[in-house]
């Protein structure tokens, strides 16, 4: 379970759905993760994220309130034991079971897909059309 900073919105998991709930217990949303069993939750200090793990070792990122999928992070090996936010909401942390412990940065979700692209670009030293071109005989 994890509550938002506001206390008004309870996210809950019954091992393959995500629920948001109001105080009163009432449902809000609910998300589907599939055959995937949901364990540990956290919610961004911001208010705009609800993260989960699952025993697989992924972890799941949704928008509050209308819980849109917006993140699947592969990372563990193991089971993801324990999810926590930055109090700025932009860093994910998670451990898992397999012994490890990583940061997400979240910043680029909000980052501009051009910029991206050209970020990309830039390290691997191809372009979008370098990668796409289909080999010449």
């Amino acid at each position: 379970m994890a509550l938002d900073p506001a206390g008004r919105l309870i996210g809950v998991t019954d091992r393959e759905r995500l629920l948001l709930l109001d105080p009163a217990g009432r449902v809000l949303a609910q998300a589907q993760a599939g055959r995937v069993l949901l364990q540990d939750l956290a919610i961004s200090p911001d208010g705009r994220y609800i993260a989960a793990g699952d025993l697989n070792g992924d972890l799941w990122l949704w928008t509050l309130p209308e819980l849109v999928l917006v993140a699947r992070m592969r990372g563990h090996q193991g089971r993801v034991s324990t999810l926590s936010f930055a109090p700025d909401g932009r860093l994910l942390a998670s451990a898992s079971w397999d012994a490890t412990a990583r940061l997400w940065d979240l910043g680029q979700l909000d980052a501009d897909p051009t910029d991206l692209l050209a970020e990309i670009e830039a390290a691997w030293g191809l372009g979008l059309d370098d990668v796409l071109e289909a080999p010449q005989r």
